[in-house]
């Protein structure tokens, strides 16, 4: 699955890139229909690319979705994921933004 997984992320960043953030979602939607569940790294990609394009309540959402499917776990013990994340967010969402610095500081003292 990991090799599936990754084509799904490489053709994702491609509709990302293109702005087609609609038929990204579509195509993220099919993976998981199709029992490949999205990774940290391919909810980075479209939440990243949404967020560069100015579509921040749609990049929220996601990264909302990202957070309740645990895939945060996935920042443990490293520190620079950690930063890379708040730095994307920067102060779209004050909110988000305070909890990925608690979780962040929580996971690097457990």
């Amino acid at each position: 699955m990991i090799g599936l997984s990754l084509t799904y992320t490489i053709m994702i960043k491609g509709l990302c890139k293109e702005g087609l953030f609609e038929e990204a979602l579509a195509l993220l939607s099919e993976s998981e229909d199709n029992g490949c569940l999205p990774n940290i790294v391919t909810f980075e990609t479209v939440i990243r690319a949404l967020f560069e394009k100015d579509e921040n309540d749609m990049a929220e959402k996601l990264l909302w979705e990202m957070i309740a499917r645990g895939l945060l776990n996935g920042l443990k013990k490293h520190w620079h994921s950690c930063q890379k994340w708040k730095t994307m967010i920067k102060q779209r969402n004050f909110v988000v933004k305070r909890y990925l610095e608690a979780y962040c500081k929580e996971k690097m003292t457990s």
